[in-house]
């Protein structure tokens, strides 16, 4: 086999046929608060990070394992510890999760299942948030449908007997 490899970051043509097909997307990172600095970035009408350039530049300049690791974050356009806070308003919660299954129903997704740290269940009403940003994409995407799946680490810990 002598294929040549595939630049992770490039544009791949896709045959109509192929395109035309319902899509999911499977075990989707929420990204919490990457898509927080989207939404606040869109609300303050500045452009927010171009994160195909971003990644492009990570794998040109960085080597594999700890270093591309130890650089994930130094890109953050605000202050992680207000992100957390703003994260915690209900609407801005909606807001970010309603970025991501957006850009996937854009895509041409109808299922998008959408992965959460075990500590997101503890966010108050998270499935009625997670309902509503989904309620909120499928006034223009109604074919879409998502589902919150939480990673969870140790079903022993004290979060899971709360829970």
């Amino acid at each position: 086999m002598n294929e040549a490899a595939l630049d992770p970051l490039a544009d791949v043509p896709i045959p109509a046929l192929i395109a035309a097909l319902p899509k999911a997307d499977l075990h989707v990172h929420a990204e919490g608060a990457a898509r927080l600095e989207r939404v606040l970035a869109r609300e303050r009408g500045q452009t927010p990070l171009d994160r195909r350039r971003w990644a492009k530049h990570m794998l040109m300049a960085l080597p594999p394992g700890m270093p591309r690791l130890l650089a994930l974050g130094a890109e953050r356009q605000f202050d992680p510890v207000r992100l957390d806070a703003l994260d915690a308003i209900p609407e801005y919660f909606i807001a970010r999760v309603a970025d991501l299954l957006e850009e996937g129903a854009a895509d041409g997704a109808v299922l998008i299942e959408v992965m959460f740290g075990a500590a997101t269940i503890l966010v108050p009403d998270f499935m009625a948030l997670f309902r509503e940003a989904e309620r909120r994409v499928q006034t223009q995407y109604p074919q879409l449908y998502a589902e919150a799946i939480i990673a969870g680490t140790c079903p022993t810990s004290d979060l899971w007997r709360e829970v």
